[in-house]
Formats: C-alpha cells, structure tokens, sequence
C-alpha cells in the first residue's frame, strides 16, 4: 500500500496545484478572454511550457531518478545530482537565450497561420516566457532528487508557486501593465518556483562544476527520454499549428479545455507514474506493482471520465464564464472538454505503463510509441479538422485517436506479459456499475452553475459508496485505514 500512500501525497500536491492553476486561467480569461492576446500568449508559453512537463514530469525524472536510486546504496547520489543541477542549469539557460534570439522563427514555425499584430504580440511574449526554461531545468533537477528520496509532496506542489504569483500579478497588474504582465508573471513565477525547489532539495543537492563520472550516462540516456516525452508533447504543437488556420480563439478554446482535462490526468496519472519510476526502480515486485497502479489509475479515471464528459459545458460556465470569457466561449470550449474526456482512461494507463519502460532503461520503447502517436494525431487532425471541416472539434477528436493508439501500442509492446488481465477485470467491471449509476444521477439532477461545488463532491462520494457496496478491495482497504485512522485518533 506504499505505492497509494505516496501516489496519494503527490496527488494531494498536485490538486492544490491545480487549484492554484485554475486561478491563473480564471485570471487570464477575466483579463483576455478568448482574444488574440490570449492566443499569443499561449503560442509564446507553449514551448517553455511544453518543456515544463517534458523535464518536470517525465524525461527528467525518467533518467536521474532511478540512477540517483542505484546510487543511494553506495551514498553517492548528491554527487550525481549536484553535478546534474549544475550543467542542466547551463543547458537551460542556453536554450533560454537561444529562445529569446530566435523568437520570431519559432513562432512563425509553430503558428504560421498568425498574422500582423497576433504574430508581433506573439514574438514580443516568446521573447519573456523563454526565461521559463532556465529556472524550470534547474528546479527539475531539485525535483528529482528529491523524488528519488522518496519525498513527492514539495516538486508536485512547486508547480503551485508559479501559478500563484502569475495569477496575483496578472490580476493586479493587467489593468496598468497590459500585455507586460503577462511577461512579468512568466519571470517572476518561474524564479520563485525555482528557488522553492531548490529550498526543499537543500540537504539533496547543491551547485557544483564537478564532472561526475556517470553524468556523460544521464546526457546520453537524457536525448532518447526527452524525444519519447518530447515527441507525445508534440500533439500541442500540432493542435497550434492547425488551430492557427482556424478562427480567432481556436488555440485558446483548446487551452482551456486542455487545462480542464488535465486536472485528472495530472492528479491520478502523473502521480501513479511518477511514485512507479522510482518504486520500479528500484523493487523487483515489478508486476504486481504495475498492475495496482493500473488498476488506481481504472478506479479513479474512469467517474473522471463520464463525470468530465456529462458535465463538461457546466463546469466550464462555471470555471471561466466572467469577464471577457463570453458565454460563445465557454460553451465552445465545453464541447471542445467533452470530446478530450473520451480519451481519459487511454492516456492515463499509457502514461503508467511508459513509467515502466523508463524503470527497464527501454526509452526507445516510448519514443516508438510517441512517435506512432503523434503521426497518428497530425493525419487525423488534418482529416477531421480541415477535410470533414469539423474545425477545433477535429483537432480534439484527432487527440482521442491518438491516445487510443498510444494505449493500445504501448500494452502490445510487452506490458501484456506482466498485466493480470484478471487482476484487472473485477476492478473495472465494478467501476464500470458505479460509474453507470453515478451517470444516470448526473443525467437526472442535472447540476450546473455554483451548485456544481457541492453536487461533484457529493458524487464522487456516491461513485465510492458504490465501490463499497460491491466490496472493491483496495477502496475496502483505504477505507478500513482511515476507519482505523479515525478509531485511534478519538480513541487517545
């Protein structure tokens, strides 16, 4: 039960994160709505962003965390990390500069669509939100030091620091900064998001020229990692590029539902995976590891998805519908929910089960697999979007296809051999009923507007309710351990 406990802490981590992201959106949307300043904003912030979870959440941590693993035995592990911090730092702040330098080309390759004032607004952003690069590759490291401690709560929550003061300074600063507060809020979020992972890493890691003796592995194992996550992220450089020959808005209607989506995926999925890498790192318990983090990743996912799907146009009225945020905008962005959420369970698993690749060094593995995914999204995003004219929904569509093919690529490529497919069944015909009732609820009451901040909580309750009824054993088990938890709590 380590693999919940610890996959529970980071979730914990992750969903005031997440929290906190919802109020740099909200702010964002408040101040810009669904503009060309938005736009711009989002196509300037896509690659540093994109590196974000590339480093932050999976190439990164692919590579150092089970190294720094192996290397605990021998109490060696700060060496490595110390001398990672310090020619990763330097890495990154090259590519900050060379961002800066190349704005303009960047943006004219993923955004070709944009013209006159979107596109200088876009180069004018890019040229800020480039300084991202060099404090998110250092805090990464940070982060994964501190990972392979076994210590999850503070890089998961690190996140929440940037979208915290991004958040303040757009919502006090707009009025009389304009478009600069957006370039403010990328420096200052990033800077502070650095220094409070190199805070919690102190004991971990420290700055330090020295060339360690198996950093020439983590910059030969980091270039195949950071393709294989590099290339699953390239599927948000395709939704820009073709979202750029739609109409004004596209790139943000697919931002913000993209922002929704991911609460989920981010809080379950990338939890389990990432508490996986480092327990598979280093325990030989691979297959019933595997399989119970699949079978979380099942249990939660799925509610996720039937709640995201029937509920999409009411939590997006009620997440953004303010200000410039327009009621066309959130129910387009709604629709645009509803499509992702079909995909949910595909990209979850497909996540978990890349953490188990990356734990056996098979990083050419993922990078097939993300590969596979992305050719599969471009060629149905051009179908679906611009021959079939289904526009921005297209491109959402095109995102569902590929999480399919992914998912079912990624099982094909030997995870099926260490899968209990029998493990796995009763778990999920028993989501399957309490999802079904928890749907014809939803269907029923009809919840919307402020209501919603009650009403899904309260599902989420009848969804786990049910679970307990049919006496689902790891909620029996998280139950019976907070029963226990409340017992000895009153009983002292």
């Amino acid at each position: 039960m380590g693999l919940i406990r610890k996959s529970l802490s980071f979730s914990i981590a992750v969903g005031l994160s997440r929290a906190l992201g919802y109020f740099r959106d909200l702010a964002l949307a408040y101040q810009f709505g669904a503009s060309n300043i938005s736009d711009a904003f989002f196509i300037a912030f896509r690659i540093p962003n994109t590196l974000r979870r590339i480093f932050g959440e999976g190439g990164l941590n692919a590579v150092l965390v089970p190294m720094l693993v192996r290397r605990k035995e021998k109490g060696t592990e700060r060496q490595l990390a110390s001398s990672s911090l310090f020619y990763l730092g330097l890495l990154g702040l090259i590519l900050s500069a060379l961002g800066a330098i190349f704005a303009e080309f960047i943006v004219k390759v993923i955004a070709p669509g944009k013209k006159d004032e979107s596109l200088e607004l876009a180069i004018y952003l890019t040229r800020f939100c480039f300084s991202y690069i060099f404090f998110l590759t250092i805090g990464s490291v940070a982060g994964a030091a501190l990972n392979a401690k076994g210590r999850f709560f503070a890089p998961a929550s690190a996140q929440g620091i940037f979208n915290l003061v991004f958040a303040l300074i757009i919502t006090f600063g707009a009025k009389d900064l304009g478009i600069d507060a957006l370039a403010i809020g990328v420096f200052f979020g990033g800077l502070l998001q650095a220094a409070f992972q190199l805070l919690n890493a102190r004991k971990e890691v420290y700055l330090s020229p020295f060339i360690d003796r198996e950093l020439k592995i983590v910059f030969k194992n980091l270039t195949p990692a950071l393709l294989g996550f590099g290339i699953s992220q390239l599927s948000l450089f395709v939704d820009t590029f073709m979202a750029s020959f739609l109409k004004e808005g596209a790139i943000s209607y697919l931002y913000y539902a993209n922002r929704v989506f991911q609460l989920p995926l981010g809080m379950v999925s990338a939890g389990v995976a990432t508490v996986l890498l480092s327990v598979l790192s280093e325990s030989k318990m691979q297959k019933e590891n595997l399989n119970l983090g699949i079978k979380i990743i099942i249990l939660i996912s799925l509610p996720a998805k039937v709640g995201l799907f029937l509920l999409s146009f009411e939590i997006t009225q009620l997440l953004f519908l303010r200000g410039n945020f327009s009621a066309e905008d959130a129910q387009l962005t709604g629709r645009v929910l509803q499509i992702y959420s079909l995909g949910l369970l595909f990209f979850s698993i497909q996540k978990v089960i890349a953490s188990l690749y990356f734990s056996q060094s098979r990083l050419k593995t993922v990078l097939v697999i993300s590969l596979l995914s992305v050719l599969t999204e471009a060629i149905s995003g051009f179908f679906f979007a611009f021959y079939l004219k289904m526009g921005v929904f297209g491109l959402a569509l095109s995102n569902v296809v590929a999480s399919l093919i992914g998912f079912l690529f990624s099982i094909a490529s030997g995870a099926y051999r260490l899968i209990s497919f029998k493990f796995l069944y009763e778990g999920a015909i028993k989501a399957l009923i309490a999802s079904f009732f928890m749907g014809m609820v939803i269907v029923f009451t009809k919840p919307e507007g402020k209501s919603l901040i009650f009403e899904i909580p309260l599902l989420a309750l009848l969804y786990f309710g049910i679970l307990l009824i049919l006496r689902e054993r790891i909620t029996l088990a998280g139950f019976k351990r907070v029963k226990d938890f409340i017992s000895a709590r009153y009983s002292s």
